[in-house]
Parts: structure tokens; C-alpha cells; sequence
């Protein structure tokens, strides 16, 4: 973007922040560049996937530690919005040798709470159990706190259980980029991650986005498809979760007409995904930065010297944030 409102001095801090990340954080800038074949732009961060690696580095917002814990989400949402349908644990342990043999069931899904890519579904996969406790051992060995994504580092490693949604009935997923009570873009999709998967994407009014590059035909829902009242009531529960939240990743399970919160996500895809292709990128951009002062790195006192990058950062924004809503009124193109 242009530097067109931003004073030297901001520039000189925003050059040194720039050099010094990339410098210190080197797993990060190649594991970048491998991705998307260009350096990250660290110190004023313009695209979503450059916006999810300033967010590791520098907005340690306590709450994304709780958001990163399966269970710890759970228990806040519990808390807070008990009008939400969860899928409560019915055991905790921090042992594979704890865990009673009668809930190792059909109809149960095991999983751990300080990570992803953590789940076993005792109907699809029966394993002796010494086999599955030498699973769960290792995914008590496992650490996401991997391509600087801070949250994860003081999540407690812990085993849980929880009735499977739909009882092994196929399930519909709706996913909202929530912004301080604002969504600015959802996702469908049926049977996620199975051959017969079709999704769409969509804007935060509901209106659908143009097919994600890349994706096979079959992958698409059809062109006639029209969103069910389940995935207005899930966007109003976006919508509340996400308050008081710069950006948050917001996923429901529906079954049938009951929606249940899954999780929410602070490093969508670890800010790899593909949000460009998918077209909503320009609209989690722009909500992003309108409701920026949300973050914690621009809402609270930073000690010396990144006190001088906060308050750059902050005149940043506010330049920024004009330029993305003169272009938005004047029907401009996103900036690049």
C-alpha cells in the first residue's frame, strides 16, 4: 500500500520491526516464503496471511490461549452462552491408561484439547487398546506451538471425550470470520473432508461468493443452492461470540436444525490458507482493520521500545483503515 499519510519517523520503525522479525523469526519467514514465495510483511501487515503472522508474533492476547484450548472454549462458552448447544466432555484425564473401556464406543469421539488434527472415532477405527493408548500417548507428546503460533505454548495437555454430534449422521459445517460482533464472511460445507464434500463460500450478508479457484466442479454446491435458516441462527452466534475480538474464526456443526459450536480459531490455517482464491480475502481484511483496536498489542501499555511500534502501528491503522473504506465506497478494487 502507499506510505501516503505515514510520517518518516514511522517509516524508519516500521523498516527496523520489519528487519529485526525477519532476523529473529527465520522458521517463520521461510516456512512463509515456502508458502507463498514472497517474503511476510511483518510491520504493516495488509493481507490476511500477513495479518495472521503479526498476530502471532506480537498480539499475545491472553483469551487466544483459552480460544486454543478445546476444553477451556467449552467451559467459557458454557459460561457465558448457555443458549449455545455444545457437546459437553463426559470424561477428562491427562492419562491414556485413565480412560474407562465403556466410553471407547460407538457414538463417542476421543480427542485432545491442546491441539488439531486430534480425533478418534472408535466406529471408524477399532484399535486394541494398547494400540490406542499408545496413540493418545503420543498426542500428549505432540506440541502445536509450532511456526510461532503463540496460544498454543500453555495450553494443558489433556485427553477428553464427548458424544459424537449426529450419531454418525452426516453433518453440515458453517464457518463466519467474526470481527467485534461483525461477520464479514461465511462457509459451507457438506460431508467435510470425504470425497463427496461440497462447499461454498459466502459474504457476511449471505450473499455467495464466486467459487473457490482450484476446487473441482463436483467440490462446488450447486448454483441454486439457498442457505438454510440454521446458518442465519449460526451467524447471530458468530456475531456474540466474536465480540469485543479483532478477528476470530467461528466453526458450527449442524445437525439437522441444531447447531452446535465447534471451536474458534485465532490462526486460521497458521495464516497459510487460501483466502485469496476463495474471493474473502478483501472482506476479513477490511472488517479486520475496522475493528483492530480490539487487539490487545493496540489496547494495552507495551513496555519500551515497542511502546514506539505500537503507536506507529496504531497511526498506521487508522491510515489504512480510511483507504480500504474510500476504495469500498468508490467501488475501487481492494488495495493490493
Amino acid at each position: 500500500m502507499s506510505d501516503t499519510g505515514i510520517s518518516a519517523i514511522d517509516r524508519v520503525i516500521f523498516a527496523v520491526v520489519q528487519a529485526f522479525c525477519l532476523v529473529r523469526h527465520r522458521g517463520l519467514r521461510r516456512e512463509f516464503k515456502r508458502h507463498r514465495g514472497r517474503l511476510p510483511n511483518l510491520a504493516q501487515p495488509t493481507e490476511h496471511t500477513d495479518l495472521v503472522q503479526w498476530r502471532k508474533l506480537f498480539d499475545h492476547d491472553p483469551r487466544f490461549v483459552m480460544f486454543t484450548d478445546k476444553l477451556a472454549t467449552k467451559a467459557w462458552a458454557a459460561e457465558h452462552f448457555p443458549d449455545i448447544r455444545l457437546a459437553m466432555p463426559i470424561w477428562v484425564g491427562t492419562r491414556p491408561e485413565d480412560l474407562p473401556d465403556e466410553l471407547v464406543v460407538p457414538g463417542n469421539v476421543i480427542k485432545a484439547s491442546h491441539g488439531f488434527r486430534m480425533n478418534h472415532f472408535p466406529e471408524r477405527t477399532p484399535l486394541p487398546r494398547a494400540e490406542l493408548n499408545a496413540l493418545l500417548a503420543g498426542w500428549l507428546q505432540r506440541s502445536h506451538y509450532i511456526q510461532d503460533q503463540w496460544a498454543y505454548r500453555d495450553v494443558p495437555r489433556r485427553l477428553f471425550v464427548e458424544p459424537r454430534i449426529g450419531n454418525g449422521n452426516a453433518l453440515v459445517e458453517y464457518t463466519f470470520r467474526g470481527h467485534d460482533g461483525v461477520v464479514s464472511a461465511g462457509f459451507v460445507s457438506h460431508n467435510q473432508h470425504a470425497d463427496t464434500e461440497q462447499q461454498a463460500h459466502f459474504d457476511g450478508a449471505g450473499r455467495r461468493l464466486p467459487n473457490k479457484t482450484g476446487v473441482p466442479d463436483s467440490m462446488h454446491l450447486p448454483a441454486d443452492y439457498v442457505l438454510p435458516s440454521s446458518y442465519f441462527e449460526a451467524m447471530a452466534l458468530a456475531r456474540r461470540l466474536s465480540r469485543g475480538i479483532d478477528h476470530v474464526r467461528v466453526d458450527f456443526l449442524v445437525d439437522g436444525d441444531d447447531v452446535y459450536l465447534g471451536e474458534m480459531t485465532v490462526y486460521p490455517g497458521a495464516g497459510y490458507g487460501r483466502e485469496r482464491e476463495a474471493s474473502n480475502a478483501p472482506l476479513i481484511e477490511r472488517a479486520w482493520f475496522e475493528a483492530f483496536h480490539n487487539s490487545w498489542f493496540l489496547s494495552h501499555p507495551q513496555p519500551w521500545p515497542l511502546s514506539l511500534y505500537q503507536s506507529a502501528f496504531r497511526r498506521w491503522v487508522a491510515v489504512h483503515r480510511r483507504q480500504l473504506a474510500d476504495r469500498a465506497a468508490a467501488g475501487s478494487p481492494p488495495l493490493p
